[in-house]
């Protein structure tokens, strides 16, 4: 019992010490209320002399919204920051001996304190400033590239975010095309007059995979546009759209009446404009019939737009109409035919002159500007300098052929080069059996045969298209 009163008396004392040195202000030392909990840092003494020289590093001045820094988001944690006590305004600073500048250093590695809470921060799961769709997109847009740049380049990009690390990766770069050989010197290409018949859809697909293939940058196609092939306009459009790819600039020649086909008025079965009219009415026709004169304007119209569509698709692309294949008009109504098809057409197009001296009687050899393209080594005589050139009835054939009509390969590549040598400006190849009529009779378009190249063929025209022109190296774009 009296035991018990002893330690009663020990525990009354030791209330009472208390409750007076909490009234004198003497706590122990262990007990001495702290401002706010601090991040466990570590921390150096400067002794007044040393405050002035971080007068130059620290602003003492009137607290302000900072403006936002790569160091205020937080990617760089380790940044130091200064914190004087009872600072005071700017202006009145005095040094006061008693007070002691704490250097904090935050260690990435610590716990965020709460004594930080104050500082805006970023919803957890998005883990600090940036979450990491923000910075897959940064790495992925324009501004990821300057963000890179400032992070630095060459590789992944760590990015310091709160307590870890994301690495942002850099975009790989596109692999550099390989460059490839191309062609050019002289527009070379197939004379397709078929080039809208849907039965010849094999012969069309094969000679133009094959002039793809031999990469000359300045194609060549010439179509018959007046009806006698038919008439399918979406595959004379994805024809100029495929010579256009890349590098390549298409000459185009459309040409809009059939003057072959109108030396046989009285026999063909052809169904197309004016071909059952005989030349010599034709003639007069053209230049004095206003319903004939219509019918021709309106052919001449709808080919504009293919015009129109290839200069489009690059302005180096040609675009030439010939008014009549192979025609039967004397000078003045060669004339007369030109103007309406020049008043018909886009001012990119050119009128060049299709003569067939001698193919009917009183056939004109008037050239229209100087511009001719000719279809036979015999008009080279009339004509030493045409525009164009086309094998077109005159033909050739492959070694391997049975059926050897036309010149021998050997004799085409002579007229390649000699068609250089004249500056020629487009060559066109062309074969009977392509067009249909290898077997000598001449059925309607609808119900002949078109013979397509082999294999063999195709890569021995290749090396005709390719033949005398001028290598030159291009990424490429296929």
């Amino acid at each position: 019992m009296k035991k018990r009163i002893f330690v009663f008396f020990l525990l009354l004392l030791s209330s009472l010490s208390l409750i007076w040195s909490y009234d004198s202000g003497n706590l122990p030392p262990a007990q001495v209320p702290q401002e706010e909990p601090r991040l466990e840092t570590k921390s150096r003494q400067f002794d007044p002399a040393q405050i002035k020289q971080l007068d130059s590093v620290q602003d003492f001045g009137e607290p302000s919204q900072p403006d936002f820094s790569e160091a205020d988001s937080g990617l760089f944690p380790s940044s130091p920051t200064f914190s004087f006590p009872n600072s005071p305004s700017e202006g009145e600073f005095e040094p006061d001996p008693n007070s002691t500048p704490v250097l904090i250093t935050v260690d990435p590695q610590a716990p965020t304190s709460e004594s930080l809470q104050e500082t805006p921060t970023a919803p957890a799961e998005e883990n600090g400033l940036f979450d990491v769709r923000d910075l897959q997109s940064l790495s992925e847009d324009g501004p990821a590239n300057s963000f890179n740049q400032r992070a630095g380049t060459g590789g992944p990009n760590p990015v310091s975010v709160g307590n870890g690390t994301i690495t942002t990766p850099s975009p790989s770069p596109s692999p550099s095309p390989e460059p490839l050989l191309w062609y050019t010197g002289q527009s070379r290409g197939y004379s397709m007059l078929y080039l809208m018949q849907r039965e010849a859809q094999a012969v069309v697909e094969t000679e133009l995979e094959t002039l793809l293939e031999s990469r000359v940058l300045e194609p060549y196609i010439g179509v018959l546009a007046d009806g006698t092939f038919s008439w399918n306009p979406s595959l004379l459009e994805s024809a100029i759209r495929r010579l256009n790819d890349g590098e390549r600039a298409l000459t185009l020649v459309l040409i809009l009446s059939n003057g072959s086909t109108m030396r046989s008025y009285a026999s063909t079965e052809i169904d197309a404009p004016f071909v059952h009219t005989p030349p010599e009415v034709f003639r007069e026709a053209i230049r004095f019939d206003p319903s004939t004169r219509d019918e021709y304007r309106q052919l001449a119209r709808r080919c504009a737009p293919f015009f129109e569509l290839n200069r489009r698709l690059n302005p180096k692309s040609r675009n030439i109409a010939i008014p009549m294949l192979e025609d039967n008009l004397d000078d003045d109504s060669f004339v007369a035919i030109s103007e309406l098809a020049a008043q018909s057409l886009p001012v990119s197009v050119e009128i060049v002159r299709n003569p067939c001296p001698g193919c009917y009687e009183e056939n004109g050899l008037f050239i229209y500007g100087s511009n001719v393209e000719i279809h036979s080594l015999e008009h080279l005589q009339i004509y030493p300098n045409p525009r164009g050139f086309s094998l077109d009835g005159t033909s050739f054939y492959h070694p391997t052929e049975q059926v050897q009509r036309g010149l021998p390969l050997s004799q085409v590549y002579e007229t390649l080069r000699d068609s250089l040598s004249r500056g020629i400006e487009y060559f066109g190849l062309w074969k009977f059996e392509r067009q249909g009529i290898g077997g000598g009779t001449l059925q309607i378009p609808s119900q002949r045969t078109y013979v397509p190249p082999t294999a063999q063929e195709q890569q021995n025209e290749i090396a005709l298209l390719r033949f005398g022109l001028r290598e030159v190296e291009l990424a490429s774009n296929e």
